[in-house]
């Protein structure tokens, strides 16, 4: 017996099915004859009846010669040879999506029908395509689980993490190979960055996937919140900023009710809008005041016009869901206490003034060290006295332990400090004690006043600590061939050179491009009176000279803002992790005088009584309120020695999107823990409290971080919606407090989840096209079953089956000749 493989190839689409083989080819000539022998006799028993001038009478002899043919060929044996899937040993992955928006659309009892007929493993396409593949089962949703059977599958799971699912069951299936994954979906994933971006990427090694359409799109009605920004700006008064994205189905033209609350029910704030008729999204701003500090939670729900108790009770209402009616947001406002270091050459009016601006900031804490004594010589004519003090201080303080200013020293008062031994010796002359303030202001001080020591330490205070660094304007400032030379020169963001300190004509408070974008440096809330408000401003008749602007520094304000060679009066630059500034002006303190509801420029009632400004004007004083804001710009994003690694930090404008927990439910929390002189501490001690939105309390612990020094880590898991505190206690090993920092984040699974209703049709279909599989209808399961054999199967066995005596050959046979004699027989022929 001899076996020949044709040429001829059976294909079902791109896939090849088999290739016909005859198990006994080499009795073809014999057939060949047999055929042409009889068709001849058939022909010419045609022409002698005179049949062929009849176009019936070729169709008649076309049947007869392909029975003939078809008889013929059964004795060549023909055989189709098929590549088949080798038994069990090739997977076929059916991963479910346990979501909630699985229940969209769906009433209860075509849930139970589709688990009973499609997702049982009893349902005949799953016993179809069990015969040949092993059949791995999945149900995902914020995480992937095998399961036997999906009878128990209840669509309650608050994520649906598509990605992730396949790229887990793709990474269990490492080992098999993989001929398709059939994906039970509404395509609405909320991890679809990941899946677009694995949609995207070369996908010629993934196994073909096919996603299943549970439900067809149908008419909704939904209302939803589909996201939100916070802008929480640093300067006092401010009101948090919350841009919300509304989007919904058939609510177009609409009124609604937007509303925002405390987790206690407390509402803050409420607007009223109706939505636009022409199209489904709208953006809605809401602004709202809070005199509290740090870390601060909220809850935003809108509801349809007469809707919003169904939404507190989650009774029937005409939306489809009311779950993604509701979020959650953190605004972080930052807490002190700011501590800042006021160095000053001599007494001047410019710290008063900044000490009454910022004594109306409880976060602010202004330290102050001017110096009222130069260093004085020592000089003893015919006295008798032997102590070195310096007569200026004696008996105001009790100094036994001869601590107190020296002859040769200079002679300092102190405001504001902690205690009796905080800049007792002056400056400080360690690192440790200038690394705790987050930001130094300098002011008529001459640069030979700093050792080299101090001048080192603050060059690392700025680039090391990341602390800020401010020079006030003074007569002694940015002045000296020590300046010049020394590290104060090289922290400055301007070229200063040895010109003379005053002006020659007044200096007008203008802000440049750079400062108009600046909102710290704003005060009124609109542009036109911000203008009104600038050209109010006093002219200053004290500043220094700049020669120039280094590269990558930023003027904010100018003489004359629209002269290009115009002189910086407020310019600042980053230096290392921190920022320095120089501020020009020395008589800055004449816009707080020059205010006339302020009261203090010393004027007398009719009696003679100097009028004495109250807590209110002076509160209101746009000179104090510039002071502030400036300070509270200059000293948000100074790192503290305890903080969270990865909040957002307040660079001027703090904006964030919402601070959703990332895919998963499980939040990763690090806290970075320095020492004194700002160097990682790693023998700490890190206590972190999670408050969760019952205001329950739950202590976790943490574990020094391998991957980073200093570093202490943890993982929550949390199980519920809403806004989440996170506060973090750092001690030292022997007990000491180093620091408390706060930190929060939200959980809205529920509002992504139903971020969108209608089943993602496009996105699905470009999951299948990419990975060679193909969008199934729920009802064609059973012809995907059928295909799924002759698709790409990487195991697989030859098999050989006979086609000579099937019953198709047999019939087709049998018609063709039984037709050709019908016709002879109707004709009258023999």
């Amino acid at each position: 017996m001899m076996l020949w493989e044709s040429w001829m190839r059976l294909e079902f689409g791109n896939h090849a099915l088999g290739t016909l083989v005859f198990n006994h080819w080499s009795w073809w000539p014999l057939v060949v004859v047999a055929v042409l022998v009889l068709c001849g006799l058939m022909f010419r028993n045609y022409i002698s009846h005179n049949l062929l001038a009849r176009p019936a009478a070729w169709l008649a002899m076309t049947a007869k010669a392909i029975g003939f043919t078809l008889i013929a060929l059964c004795l060549l044996e023909p055989m189709q040879s098929l590549q088949w899937p080798r038994p069990q040993e090739n997977v076929v992955g059916i991963l479910v999506d346990a979501s909630q928006s699985m229940n969209v659309g769906l009433k209860a009892d075509a849930l139970q029908s589709m688990r009973e007929n499609v997702l049982s493993k009893d349902s005949d396409w799953q016993r179809q395509v069990a015969q040949d593949f092993d059949i791995r089962r999945y149900e995902f949703g914020w995480q992937t689980a095998a399961v036997d059977d999906f009878s128990a599958v209840d669509f309650s799971q608050r994520q649906s993490n598509i990605a992730a699912a396949l790229n887990t069951f793709n990474d269990r299936m490492q080992q098999r190979p993989v001929s398709a994954i059939v994906v039970f979906t509404d395509g609405n994933a909320t991890d679809q960055a990941a899946l677009e971006s694995m949609i995207q990427s070369d996908s010629s090694a993934s196994p073909a996937i096919f996603p299943v359409l549970v439900r067809q799109p149908s008419p909704l009605t939904d209302l939803r919140i589909s996201n939100v920004a916070v802008e929480v700006a640093d300067f006092e008064n401010a009101p948090i900023a919350l841009d919300v994205w509304l989007a919904g189905e058939n609510v177009r033209g609409r009124d609604i009710l937007l509303q925002v609350m405390e987790l206690d029910g407390s509402i803050v704030a409420d607007q009223k809008a109706s939505l636009p008729a022409d199209r489904d999204e709208h953006r809605l701003q809401v602004r709202f005041n809070t005199t509290k500090t740090g870390v601060q939670r909220y809850r935003l729900q809108v509801a349809l016009a007469g809707e919003r108790a169904a939404i507190e009770s989650d009774d029937s209402t005409l939306e489809t869901t009311l779950a993604n009616n509701r979020r959650f947001v953190i605004v972080d406002r930052g807490a002190g206490p700011y501590r800042i270091l006021y160095v000053a050459g001599r007494p001047n009016w410019e710290f008063k003034f900044l000490r009454r601006a910022l004594s109306m900031d409880p976060e602010m804490d202004l330290v102050g060290l001017i110096r009222i004594a130069r260093r004085e010589a020592k000089f003893t004519f015919r006295d008798n006295s032997v102590d070195n003090g310096n007569s200026l201080f004696s008996g105001f303080e009790d100094d036994a332990d001869a601590s107190g200013e020296q002859y040769d020293e200079p002679v300092f008062t102190r405001f504001g400090v902690r205690d009796a031994f905080e800049l007792k010796g002056g400056f400080p002359e360690t690192q440790a004690e200038l690394f705790s303030y987050q930001m130094i202001i300098i002011d008529d001080l001459e640069s030979d006043f700093f050792t080299s020591t101090q001048s080192q330490m603050l060059r690392r205070f700025v680039s090391q600590r990341g602390g800020s660094l401010m020079m006030l304007g003074g007569v002694e400032s940015f002045r000296g061939r020590g300046f010049d030379n020394g590290p104060l020169s090289q922290l400055m963001p301007l070229y200063f050179d040895q010109r003379q300190t005053t002006p020659t004509k007044p200096q007008h408070f203008m802000l440049t491009r750079e400062g108009w974008l600046q909102p710290s440096l704003r005060i009124a809330d609109n542009e036109t009176k911000e203008r009104e408000r600038l050209q109010a401003m006093p002219p200053f008749l004290s500043a220094n000279h700049s020669s120039g602007t280094k590269p990558g520094a930023v003027v904010y304000v100018a003489n004359e803002s629209d002269n290009e060679k115009a002189s910086p009066i407020l310019a600042t630059q980053r230096f290392g992790e921190g920022r320095s500034a120089a501020f020009l002006l020395s008589d800055f303190w004449r816009w707080a005088i020059a205010n006339p509801a302020a009261n203090l420029d010393g004027s007398s009632d009719r009696f003679g009584r100097r009028k004495q400004a109250s807590a209110d004007d002076e509160k209101t004083n746009p000179a104090f309120i510039a002071w502030r804001q400036m300070m509270r710009w200059m000293i948000t994003d100074v790192p503290r020695r305890v903080e969270f690694i990865g909040q957002p930090a307040s660079n001027g404008l703090q904006t964030s999107i919402s601070n959703n927990l990332p895919s998963g439910l499980t939040k990763s929390l690090a806290v970075r823990v320095r020492d004194e002189e700002f160097q990682p501490l790693d023998n700490a001690q890190v206590q972190i409290e999670l408050i969760n939105p019952a205001n329950e309390t739950l202590p976790l612990q943490s574990k020094a971080s391998d991957r980073s020094a200093g570093a202490f880590e943890t993982d929550v898991y949390v199980q519920q919606d809403g806004a989440y505190l996170a506060t973090a206690t750092a001690t030292t090993s022997d007990g000491n407090t180093i620091g408390n920092a706060a930190t929060g984040f939200v959980v809205n699974a529920a509002a992504e989840e139903y971020s969108r209703l209608q089943p993602n049709v496009e996105l699905l279909e470009r999951l299948a096209a990419r990975t060679g599989g193909e969008l199934i209808a729920i009802d064609d399961l059973d012809s995907l079953a059928s295909r799924l054999p002759f698709m790409n199967v990487e195991q697989t066995v030859r098999r050989v089956e006979p086609l000579w005596h099937q019953s198709l050959v047999l019939i087709a046979a049998f018609v063709c000749l039984l037709g050709e004699w019908t016709y002879r027989r109707w004709h009258g022929l023999p």
